[in-house]
């Protein structure tokens, strides 16, 4: 009876020693998260810029017709109707994700995406953007003229801000969408493409204030990384001892 009391009472020490050590080393982890988070920012590389303020606009392609609205890659529409497009192919010095941040700025009767009539549907204007001939976003977005937004692919994990302005015969509405991309050493694309155009002249968007910023893994993620696994390697190591 002793004996078993005593084996109780130093399985009860055992364990308040090792849940004392577990703890500290959560708590070191979490620490190290925290520097890892602090520190992503100083890491951050930038790799393309342009605000579109001065011609010509190297490393882009458009398709369609565009009128150059000052300071924008843009109106850029198709006049028989259909799809239009902007590309841009840039470098990269490694291999990386980024983000990717730009406005999309609608002109005149650019349209959003309707659900009351399957006449008005019809009108309904696809925005999408890919990366590397894969697209990583889809949708139907407002930019002021009408409709509503309805995404339909989203592997970028964007994130589209709520529209500033709107547009009419002197002004224009502007959604900013930041989002993740992959980007290989040496030559990247990325394509920005409007379909289901109408015949209009009007119908009609732009791109402003793109950039694309890398963000590679701090070189203290690893002390992450080791922490973690010393939780798993206790965890373990009290499994064993307990069996």
């Amino acid at each position: 009876m002793l004996r078993r009391t005593a084996v109780i009472v130093n399985r009860q020490k055992s364990s308040r020693n090792w849940l004392h050590k577990m703890k500290k080393i959560r708590l070191i982890a979490l620490s190290v998260a925290a520097f890892v988070l602090a520190q992503a920012p100083a890491h951050a590389v930038p790799v393309y810029s342009t605000d579109f303020s001065t011609t010509p606009y190297t490393g882009w392609t458009v398709s369609g017709s565009s009128t150059n609205q000052t300071g924008v890659l843009g109106g850029i529409n198709n006049t028989s109707g259909g799809t239009s497009s902007a590309t841009l192919t840039f470098n990269s010095a490694t291999a990386t994700v980024a983000v990717l941040k730009f406005d999309l700025i609608g002109f005149g009767t650019l349209d959003g995406y309707f659900t009351d009539s399957a006449s008005r549907s019809a009108y309904t204007d696809i925005f999408s953007v890919s990366s590397a001939g894969t697209t990583i976003f889809q949708g139907a977005l407002d930019t002021g003229w009408a409709g509503t937004d309805n995404i339909t692919l989203n592997t970028s994990g964007a994130i589209v801000s709520a529209l500033t302005g709107t547009h009419d015969s002197s002004g224009s509405g502007t959604r900013t969408i930041t989002m993740f991309i992959n980007l290989v050493a040496g030559t990247n694309t990325l394509k920005f493409v409007y379909a289901n155009l109408e015949s209009f002249s009007n119908e009609q968007w732009g791109l402003d204030n793109l950039s694309i910023t890398a963000v590679p893994l701090p070189a203290s993620l690893p002390l992450l990384g080791g922490a973690l696994l010393g939780i798993g390697g206790l965890s373990r190591m009290r499994n064993r001892q307990r069996a």
